[in-house]
């Protein structure tokens, strides 16, 4: 399944507790972002690689140093499963940053044992298939193959609970790979399409790969729809459950989705200007304008205020 996502103007971290009877969306602390967080265990997974590397000169083994932050994810989910009063229906959003930048360098390799020199030739082509540029790779990949460790964390609670096959559980990616020609932040392919994946045993059938249109803005239509909420009309994205369902969306015409951004960094550039652009793509084609080409797409070059760390 094709899935389309990109930054926009920036907004605050968001939590997210829902159920058939009630669907909050908690944005800042003041609304509840503070006590929704759910993070007994603490956040070190958002900076897998550092955090191991830091094991492994204390002297831990590196089975010992990955086991302690899954055991992380296992107590931050187990307590939102514990403050689920009822056992209502509930909706959680697990989202680890450890594939943003930074990662450690040579981590893919040592920690999970892909060789730069495997992707010799397997490089998009609009990157240089070179050494340096391949173990930045794999070291990213490295973060991507622990994100997928802790979902099976996750995964084998519910199991554990019975619950696994009356759970849908939707995996995607927030944007393309960070510090890349094309990747975060741009709305070349490589930046907006992302993995989407399903898993509803009692209502998805498994192993079916589809090529339908779809967009970040449809997840919380389809979210809705499963927990029998109205879908409010000011909501544009529409419902992928009859998707999921084998069927058709409710707009069997969508030939292209629409994708835009504004900036990441606001103190990028003087006056915090943005670099507004806007894309659409069609299955064949991908069209993209800049309304100020003359802005450096990542920030002005002088600006001293700006870390590498932010821009990436």
């Amino acid at each position: 399944m094709k899935f389309w996502k990109v930054w926009f103007v920036k907004s605050p971290n968001a939590s997210y507790l829902a159920n058939r009877n009630d669907l909050r969306k908690c944005t800042s602390n003041i609304q509840g972002g503070e006590r929704t967080k759910y993070e007994v265990g603490g956040n070190r997974f958002n900076s897998f690689s550092q955090n191991v590397s830091k094991m492994l000169k204390a002297g831990q083994s590196l089975e010992k140093a990955k086991m302690e932050l899954y055991d992380e994810v296992r107590q931050n989910f187990a307590s939102f499963l514990s403050a689920n009063a009822g056992n209502q229906p509930y909706c959680y959003w697990w989202g680890p940053t450890n594939t943003h930048r930074s990662w450690v360098k040579g981590s893919g390799k040592n920690f999970w044992g892909i060789d730069p020199d495997s992707l010799k030739g397997k490089l998009p082509p609009f990157l240089p298939d070179e050494h340096i540029v391949r173990q930045d790779f794999s070291d990213y990949l490295g973060e991507v193959m622990a994100f997928d460790a802790g979902l099976g964390v996750i995964i084998e609670m519910l199991k554990e609970r019975g619950e696994l096959n009356n759970t849908l559980i939707v995996v995607s990616g927030d944007h393309g790979m960070p510090g890349f020609t094309h990747g975060k932040c741009n709305l070349y392919d490589f930046g907006t399409n992302v993995t989407l994946a399903a898993r509803w045993p009692s209502v998805i059938k498994p192993g079916r790969v589809v090529d339908d249109m779809v967009s970040l803005m449809d997840l919380a239509p389809t979210f809705l729809d499963v927990a029998n909420v109205h879908i409010p009309k000011v909501m544009t994205g529409k419902s992928l459950l009859p998707l999921l369902k084998n069927k058709s969306l409710d707009e069997p015409n969508r030939y292209w989705i629409i994708t835009g951004r504004e900036r990441h960094v606001e103190s990028a550039r003087d006056g915090n200007l943005p670099y507004p652009q806007r894309a659409i793509r069609t299955k064949e084609f991908l069209y993209i304008i800049n309304f100020k080409p003359d802005r450096w797409p990542m920030g002005n070059p002088e600006k001293p205020n700006v870390s590498i760390k932010e821009v990436e």
